[in-house]
């Protein structure tokens, strides 16, 4: 099916249509008799009017399928078509992290396919989409987690406003079960009623969640301003009665309407056999129908802006935090040439410490942060500003140092140095962005969403023809007072005196007696799994390139095939167990690095950075001090360099020292408000001392800790604790072991080593939890969701026998989608969006905790409580079956492989952490060895002897008072 539409461009033809005409070709007929037929017919040169799809037609051929056809092939990412239903098919093969592939599904249609009073149809259908198909269904013992989660895959869904997509991260020699289950609920879909029924009571908590955070709300105020007419104006999620009334009849219909293969593309992103893929995709989606009527497009649109729109949200708030404020601007649609000029606008603006509303902003102190966003939509969407204001200051001074940068921009062409840092950033951001399938295949989905799939590929050359003159015409074009909408949050401060309320539990409702109603757990037929258990290749292992460039530097080295990308993570023994005077210092300390050195000032170390696209981030821990290093290969001796200055010689310049200070403490208010946080230090605080190191201290002291740190107090930590202390480092990428040694004993040679060792802690939990009898209700204002912990203290560390048989245990009980207290208190009842359960703090020698976390609506709180304690009280008595271990042991030890070895980024994080806790790179697999000789017993066992069930700690947070009422 051809159209004329860019033939003209294409053509020598003279030949003119006054609108578009189709061409229907007969698959039947081989490429010459279909090409005598049209010429005969339309009597004019078909080979030069449509020569790009001839060709096309022609490299089809070698195929060797009579169903495929080839389409284009763009910076090696092939396209082709199903023709029986013109599912578009898109294949990368990625060999530079073997055996990993992603599979996803992008359907073009999200939330701007909505109408009014229907909002959120797109976003419930997703999760029902999980809910089973006609071959994959928990009935059968095949619903889709069990199957999928067992081979180690990742596996989730999102909407958006112009997509949604489905996707499987997996080993590669399971993607033919990826793409059954994608082609089977492609139109297999069950769609019951009480599915939908339990759902949307998990989409609604869901909802709630997101109208927890304020700034989450007023972003979907500004969206719900600037667009009045298009289906912008709503959100992904939609509104709360849409969800709730929204009918099965209803979402058939609108699965009906979008789900059919030729308004979808399938990605298959890895390492891979391109024409095996080919084949298999052809097998299982060749047989599914086109859509019998015309996909129906969106034709709304938005009516030119002619004033500017200013909204208010007024909240009550615990802590003393500033107000924030959002600026929208209309911007073209994501095709349109000038989106490339916004993108690097938007760069310049506010992305990096040396962009210039960052330097205006933050540098001053009237800002804790700021971003400047151009994501590009289907359709015209916004070009946002965004700042979170200092305590004190007004949203006027903000503005107005907005407005004046904006009309700068308009009046004088930014300087050559400042477009080449935003470019520099881009690079480096765009080239990390195929960092792992999951990555590419994550960009053509946006790209898609878009409207071009080819975006994507062509971004980077888009974005170099930017130039000042153009970025100064775009800005007069688009960034106009009258044309922008404002929104404003305002939080209004109460008193937090009274906020932790403690309240005994009521033994009626949270009795356990044997008489207790067990829970519905589906069980997946294990036959119709796959449990075969691998270990790492042990050539992957000799790849790992151990050296030492310096006494106490452990450096590993894996050279991957990927081209111009470096991940360099490392640390070093100077955490928070060193500062004796306050455990806070190492922690500032990881903010403050980038305030100049001996050598170079803040200015000079921003521009650095920037110019160089480098991403630098540091970061404290209980015993080690952590950077994360990524940039492009040809400026990892520069990046090294800058790294050894900030760590080596900095200087702690007072005045800056105590607006980062600020910037903290504000932080720290917003905190306040966070009941996820909250219900977490409670929780913590009722199972350990003080001083140890899972204790957190709250909100209030960690403030009142902050404020006394001086200057001279991060000089002093940095002088005497600071060095290559069993220093270890991870690089990943495009390097060469032998380069980056050399480099990095050219660097550090001077700096100093061992001027600390390990620290051994004796501090243990307490022998019994406080509140063990109470659930400690903490009331913050206005949450439409609570989050809750349970938990306690387990008393073992990670070293000890039993830590792996808890561990499967407690994945058992909460760990993936298809764990008990999922199954039963999220599908089953519909109470809540997520609830997990895990093993944490056990980093070291430390003594950890077992812990439960979920969110519920403040009217469903009591139920939710009961049903997670009623679960947990059957899995700590009964304990778990052979075939939940043997799927537990299959998921933990298949998800660690997919998840820790799915990019260069990922593959650094769990080589440093391997080695940071002791081991040596042998643990790798002897982890998995570990995992998979557990027995039924030990894990019994375990659970029993570990965790106390008569001792539980039960922390609720959010809108509810002192007896865990909603308010």
């Amino acid at each position: 099916n051809f159209t004329n539409s860019n033939s003209n461009s294409n053509s020598n033809s003279n030949l003119k249509f006054d609108k578009n005409f189709d061409v229907n070709l007969n698959y039947n007929l081989d490429l010459n008799s279909t090409l005598t037929l049209l010429k005969e017919k339309y009597d004019f040169n078909l080979n030069e009017v449509f020569e790009e799809e001839f060709s096309i037609l022609k490299n089809s051929e070698s195929l060797g399928s009579q169903e495929i056809v080839f389409i284009r092939e763009l910076n090696g990412i092939s396209e082709y078509q199903l023709k029986s239903n013109r599912l578009s098919i898109l294949l990368f093969n990625d060999h530079s992290l073997p055996a990993i592939a992603t599979v996803m599904v992008t359907y073009c249609v999200g939330s701007r396919n909505e109408v009014s009073g229907h909002t959120g149809a797109t976003h419930l259908l997703e999760h029902l989409m999980f809910k089973g198909s006609k071959k994959f269904n928990k009935e059968s013992g095949t619903d889709i987690w069990s199957i999928l989660q067992c081979l180690g895959a990742e596996i989730n869904a999102s909407t958006w406003n112009d997509r949604t997509n489905y996707y499987e991260m997996l080993p590669s020699e399971h993607i033919e079960s990826a793409l059954k289950i994608e082609a089977d609920r492609m139109r297999g879909a069950l769609l019951r009623e009480s599915d939908h029924q339990s759902e949307m009571t998990v989409v609604r908590n869901e909802y709630e969640q997101g109208y927890n955070n304020a700034l989450e709300v007023i972003h979907k105020d500004l969206w719900a301003t600037a667009f009045q007419v298009h289906p912008y104006h709503h959100s992904t999620i939609g509104w709360k009665h849409d969800i709730e009334s929204v009918t099965t009849e209803r979402l058939r219909e609108f699965y009906d309407t979008f789900y059919w293969p030729n308004n979808a593309y399938l990605s298959v992103i890895g390492d891979f056999d391109k024409n095996k893929i080919l084949r298999l995709i052809e097998n299982h989606f060749s047989n599914i129908p086109p859509s019998p009527h015309n996909i129906k497009q969106v034709e709304v649109q938005e009516p030119k802006q002619e004033g500017t729109r200013r909204i208010y949200y007024e909240k009550p708030a615990l802590g003393n935090s500033g107000c924030s404020v959002v600026i929208g601007f209309k911007q073209p649609e994501g095709l349109h040439n000038d989106i490339y000029g916004l993108i690097v606008l938007a760069a310049i603006l506010g992305n990096g410490n040396s962009s210039i509303l960052y330097k205006k902003l933050v540098d001053t102190g009237l800002a804790t942060a700021v971003s400047v966003n151009s994501h590009p939509h289907k359709d015209p969407g916004l070009f946002i500003i965004s700042a979170n204001l200092s305590p004190g200051i007004s949203i006027e001074q903000i503005e107005e140092v907005i407005w004046e940068n904006i009309e700068q921009i308009k009046k004088f062409p930014v300087t050559i140095s400042q477009l080449s840092a935003a470019l520099a950033r881009l690079r480096t951001e765009i080239a990390f962005t195929r960092d792992g399938s999951y990555a590419i295949a994550s960009q053509l989905n946006e790209s898609i969403a878009t409207g071009d799939w080819k975006w994507f590929c062509t971004l980077q050359e888009n974005l170099d023809e930017i130039t000042p003159f153009v970025l100064c015409e775009i800005a007069k074009k688009y960034l106009n007072h009258k044309t922008s909408t404002i929104a404003i949050y305002q939080p209004t401060q109460i008193d937090d005196n009274q906020n932790l309320n403690l309240e005994p539990m009521s033994e009626a409702s949270f009795s356990r007696t044997t008489a207790m109603k067990p829970a519905i757990i589906s069980k997946p037929d294990i036959s119709k799994l796959d449990l075969t258990f691998k270990t790492f290749d042990d050539s992957f292992f000799e790849r790992i390139a151990y050296q030492q460039p310096l006494p106490s530097v452990n450096l590993y080295t894996l050279a991957t095939s990927i081209k111009n990308l470096v991940c360099l993570e490392g640390s070093l023994l100077a955490g928070q167990q060193y500062s004796k005077l306050n455990v806070f210092i190492p922690d500032l300390i990881s903010k403050c690095l980038e305030l100049g050195t001996k050598r170079l000032t803040k200015e000079q170390i921003a521009e650095k950075l920037d110019s160089l696209g480098v991403s630098l981030y540091f970061e404290c821990g209980i015993n080690r001090f952590h950077w994360q290093l990524y940039c492009l290969e040809n400026n990892l001796k520069q990046s090294l360099e800058i790294l050894h200055e900030l760590l080596a010689y900095p200087i702690f310049p007072n005045e800056e020292v105590e607006l980062i200070k600020n910037r903290l403490i504000s932080d720290l208010e917003r905190e306040k408000e966070n009941s996820t946080t909250q219900a977490n230090i409670s929780f913590l605080r009722s199972i350990y001392p003080d001083l140890h190191p899972n204790n957190q201290f709250t909100t209030e002291k960690t403030i009142e800790l902050v404020k006394q740190i001086t200057s001279k107090d991060l000089q002093s930590f940095h002088e005497k604790i600071f060095g290559l202390n069993n220093c270890i480092i991870a690089v990943a990428g495009d390097v060469t072991p032998l380069a980056i040694t050399n480099e990095f004993e050219r660097i550090f040679k001077k700096y100093p080593v061992n001027k600390v060792t390990e620290l051994d802690i004796q501090l243990k939990a307490f022998n019994k939890p406080m509140y063990t009898n109470q659930i400690q209700y903490i009331t913050i204002p206005e949450k439409l969701a609570v989050d809750v912990k349970i938990g306690g203290p387990i008393r073992i560390n990670s070293f000890h026998d039993d830590y792996w048989p808890l561990i499967i245990g407690c994945f058992t009980l909460g760990g993936s989608f298809s764990s008990r207290l999922s199954d039963y208190v999220r599908d089953n009842l519909g109470l809540t969006y997520g609830i997990y359960s895990y093993i944490g703090g056990c980093e070291g020698k430390y003594d950890g905790y077992w812990a439960i976390e979920a969110s519920f609506s403040s009217e469903l709180l009591s139920q939710g409580l009961e049903s997670t304690l009623q679960e947990t009280e059957n899995w700590w008595q009964n304990g778990i079956t052979e075939e939940e271990l043997i799927i537990s042991k299959a998921t933990i030890c298949g998800s660690f492989k997919v998840q820790s070895f799915s990019s260069n980024s990922a593959i650094v994080k769990v080589i440093k952490s391997i080695i940071e806790r002791g081991y040596t790179i042998e643990e790798i697999n002897n982890r998995l060895v570990k995992i998979q000789a557990v027995k039924l017993e030990e894990v019994n066992n375990a659970i029993k002897n570990h965790i106390d069930i008569n001792n539980i700690v039960k922390v609720a947070a959010g809108s509810i008072n002192k007896h865990g009422n909603s308010i």
